[in-house]
């Protein structure tokens, strides 16, 4: 895909240059001078569970677009970026490399000026030997300040360290949630399901409302909200599941819809989907007819 895009640039500078054709080569898709900003911080988000939470920000005026793929949380770059070791007298190195993730095909990503996208990358299963080490020695998580295919600048300069000391117990970082608050815009919203291993929701509404661009986007920022307020741990990666039938949610792939699959009842119940890292909204995914996908930014710039 990159590949074709610059072929395409190319023959267009071409264009340009050899011909009276008064065409502009330059565009908000463009690689820009101004260097996205990248933030780092250690989080624990369960016990004894460690992840490095990345947020990407487009400081540019313009729109600019990232791919899905080289996002740090989903290549396996980051591996190069990351350096952990014990805090023993040799500073010996941590056991790293775990399993890599197939996250399937690319798709670009239009992040707005000021705009960001976040994502998180779990310790543990990238060092196997994680906990023994932190309980026997403590470890220092060193990162650089680098993207293969995505040009950053780090409040840090070139990168930064954290340091999780010999015996940390690993207890999960405190965060306030009004869970009254959170039940009640709960239902409001119509939440029929909470999927908090997956940062998936399942939502019951109508017809009217996904197919009224001005009611679907209120019905999105609540949605963006309650996940902001009541799941302050999940990411951009959160997606929910539309349904206009009551008693039907989740993922085709849960045991209690099976039946109902089987039957087609699911897949014409299920009327959209939005997944919030991509931007995307799907409408009818299981309808051949009817499907089609929007970019809908739930973004929302400060005045």
């Amino acid at each position: 895909m990159k590949l074709k895009r610059c072929q395409i640039f190319v023959w267009s500078l071409l264009l340009c240059l050899g011909g009276n054709f008064g065409c502009v080569t330059g565009s908000s898709n463009a690689k820009s001078s101004i260097p996205f900003q990248m933030e780092v911080s250690l989080q624990k988000p369960l016990p004894q569970v460690y992840a490095l939470f990345i947020r990407i920000t487009n400081p540019g005026p313009t729109i600019r677009e990232v791919e899905s793929l080289d996002l740090p949380w989903k290549h396996f770059a980051i591996q190069e970026a990351l350096t952990i070791t014990r805090l023993d007298a040799q500073r010996s190195l941590v056991e790293q490399g775990g399993p890599l993730i197939n996250y399937g095909g690319s798709q670009s990503i239009p992040l707005q000026p000021g705009e960001s996208i976040e994502g998180k990358w779990i310790l543990n299963p990238y060092s196997p030997t994680l906990l023994q080490d932190v309980a026997a020695f403590g470890v220092n998580i060193h990162w650089r300040c680098f993207l293969p295919d995505i040009q950053v600048t780090c409040p840090q300069g070139s990168g930064g360290s954290f340091i999780i000391p010999k015996g940390d117990p690993g207890l999960p970082d405190l965060i306030a949630i009004d869970q009254d608050i959170c039940e009640q815009s709960r239902q409001a919203i119509r939440i029929t399901q909470v999927n908090a291993k997956r940062e998936h929701l399942s939502v019951l509404t109508d017809l009217a409302t996904i197919k009224d661009h001005k009611n679907r986007m209120k019905l999105l920022q609540q949605i963006k909200l309650f996940v902001e307020k009541c799941k302050p741990r999940w990411t951009s990666s959160w997606q929910v599941s539309f349904f206009n039938k009551a008693g039907l949610a989740g993922v085709q792939s849960d045991p209690q819809n099976k039946v109902y699959f089987e039957k087609g009842i699911w897949q014409a119940a299920h009327i959209g989907e939005y997944v919030a890292e991509t931007r995307r909204f799907v409408y009818f995914p299981w309808d051949e007819k009817r499907n089609n996908e929007e970019y809908l930014s739930l973004f929302q710039a400060s005045n």
